[in-house]
This record gives C-alpha cells, sequence and structure tokens, in this order.
C-alpha cells in the first residue's frame, strides 16, 4: 500500500518549514488485521509528517529525527528512537520501548505510553484518559494544568512529585496495576491500595486502615468517575471536585468538607465543623452533624438535608437545600 506523508522540519515556534509531500509504498493494507509497516527496510526520511491518517500503522526499529503526528489514530511506534515526538489531536496511539529527547502532546486522548524513555522533558496540553506505565522523563510539564483523567503507573517517587507539582490531582497515579483512585495529601500524593474495582456493585472502599498506612490528613479528589466509598475516616479536610459516585460514612471531619460540581454524592453519619458547596446537584446528607452549612452557586431542591443537626446556615443555602 502507498502512504502518504509529508516531508519537512518545524521552527522552533511550532511552525511547519517548506513541508512536501511524499509517498511511500510499504507492506500492508493498513487494516487492524494487515497493517502499514514501516521499519528499517523501507526508505523513511529522518523528519516528517503524518496528518488525517485512521488506518492502522506500525513504526518499528527506526531511527528517526523528528515525527509529527496530527489528527491521526491508530499508530504504534515501537523500539525506535527519534530527537522529538510530537502529537496534536490523535488519540489510541501507542509508543513503546522508545527512545527521545523529547515529547509533546498536544489534545491527545485514549492513548498508551509505555517503557520509554525522554532525555529531557515529557510536556502535555490539554491530555485526556492516556496511559504511561514505566516512562522515564528529566522534566515534566503540563501547560495551563488542563490535562486530565491521565494514568501514571509504575514511575518513580520523583515522577510522582513532578507529576502532582505540574498536573496539580488532574489524574489518577498508581505504582501496581489495582484499581485505585487518586488520593491528595497536604503536600504529599500518596498511593493508596484500594479495595473494589469502582462499579455501583463492588465500589472502592477507603477506610481508616488505608489512610493510616500512608498518613493522610487531608484528601482531595478530582475528576472521579468511579464508585467510591469513604468510611470510618478521622481527618482534617475533604475536597471533592468535578466529581461523581462517591459516599462518606460514619466519617470525623475535623474542618470541613468542601465540594465543587459534584453530583450523587451520600454523606451519612459524618461530623464536621463547615461543609461547602458549589454548583452541586443529587447531594443527600442525612444523620450527621455539622456547625456550618455554605453554599455558592446552586440547583434548587439539589441537596436534601435529613434528620442532620446543624447551628447555622448561609441564607443563600436556605434557599437550595430541601429538608426532609
Amino acid at each position: 500500500m502507498k502512504i502518504k506523508i509529508r516531508i519537512g522540519k518545524y521552527k522552533k515556534s511550532g511552525e511547519p518549514l517548506d513541508f512536501k509531500e511524499f509517498e511511500i509504498t510499504t507492506q500492508g493494507s493498513g487494516l487492524k488485521e494487515d497493517p502499514i509497516i514501516l521499519d528499517s527496510l523501507v526508505d523513511i526520511p529522518s523528519d516528517f509528517e503524518i496528518l488525517e491518517s485512521d488506518v492502522y500503522i506500525i513504526i518499528r526499529d527506526c531511527h528517526i529525527n523528528s515525527i509529527v503526528l496530527g489528527y491521526c489514530e491508530n499508530i504504534k511506534m515501537e523500539r525506535c528512537t527519534f530527537r522529538s515526538i510530537f502529537l496534536y489531536n490523535c488519540s489510541n496511539i501507542i509508543i513503546n520501548k522508545c527512545h527521545s529527547s523529547f515529547m509533546n502532546l498536544v489534545e491527545c486522548r485514549k492513548s498508551l505510553f509505555k517503557d520509554s524513555k525522554f532525555d529531557t522533558e515529557l510536556k502535555l496540553y490539554k491530555c485526556y484518559n492516556n496511559k504511561f506505565i514505566g516512562i522515564y522523563w528529566d522534566l515534566f510539564f503540563d501547560s495551563d494544568y488542563l490535562s486530565r483523567g491521565n494514568i501514571f503507573i509504575n514511575i518513580n517517587k520523583q515522577q510522582i512529585e513532578d507529576v502532582c507539582e505540574a498536573q496539580k490531582p488532574f489524574l489518577k497515579i498508581s505504582n501496581s496495576f489495582s484499581v485505585s483512585t487518586l488520593i491528595h495529601g497536604k503536600n504529599l500524593l500518596k498511593d493508596v491500595k484500594c479495595k473494589g474495582t469502582g462499579t455501583i456493585i463492588d465500589p472502592i472502599i477507603i477506610d481508616n486502615f488505608d489512610i493510616k498506612n500512608v498518613g493522610l490528613k487531608d484528601i482531595t479528589m478530582y475528576h472521579n468517575r468511579h464508585n467510591v466509598l469513604f468510611r470510618n475516616l478521622n481527618l482534617k479536610n475533604i475536597n471533592l471536585f468535578d466529581t461523581k459516585h462517591v459516599s462518606l460514612e460514619d466519617c470525623n471531619i475535623s474542618n470541613s468538607i468542601h465540594q465543587k460540581f459534584c453530583s450523587d454524592i451520600k454523606i451519612s453519619s459524618i461530623s464536621t465543623k463547615f461543609l461547602k458547596f458549589g454548583a452541586c446537584k443529587e447531594i443527600s446528607i442525612q444523620n450527621s452533624d455539622i456547625k456550618e452549612i455554605d453554599l455558592y452557586k446552586g440547583y434548587k431542591g439539589s441537596i436534601n438535608l435529613s434528620n442532620c443537626t446543624y447551628k447555622k446556615i448561609s441564607p443563600n443555602a436556605l434557599k437550595q437545600i430541601y429538608f426532609s
């Protein structure tokens, strides 16, 4: 099969410089069971770009200066060396056992990066739901902290701290293949081995034993869609942002529980000083002791308060809460 690529280089600003279309005759038809093969036997230019491709391509055992993929999917690169890799608006890309000076990912999703090394930097911008397994980098950047839902597995302690600092807690991190949810300590990101798979019938369960083992006082959870149960916890703060399907039971939270952009949250038998909501809905609170309840920007009737004791409710919260 013949595949069209563009030959040329990029300026440091990212602008293309004198690209020309080039056609290569290769093995394979481009189907999943018969992918196009680009390897050391094919005359591949040192700098090239593939645009708007959804055929199945394998690039392997090649030494390439720079490669650019734009609006592509179903491309796999393995056992290759590069000076630079630039991917934008790509999905279902696999990079395995490759070595590059740096890699820049822009709006990439549902891709796998495994057992690869980036000598200088790994840079992300608006990247979602990618997996990074056994990846090494020297510097890590997430432009504007806009990447979310990425999973990092089998990375070292320094890399965990890099990701925590650069991406804030917009991701899940685990050093094992067990299902876990993001737990973010006050100044330290910790991996918590959890029971459960995150389904409705088998929720992830985080109890006081799990938390004591990693020494956390605060928990922050971002962008969670797993079913999660926190129970029997003694903490200072719990923060939930853009999170669904979470239950808190029999917990003592000494300072506050803060929820923003959350839904399907169930709170039962908890004690806390402050309960704060922002743009939340489908919130159920029962049998709890709360000193003060505050709400900024809410949905009428979206918070159900049942059999709770409290000292103060803000005027705005009174308008939004449904008492039963």
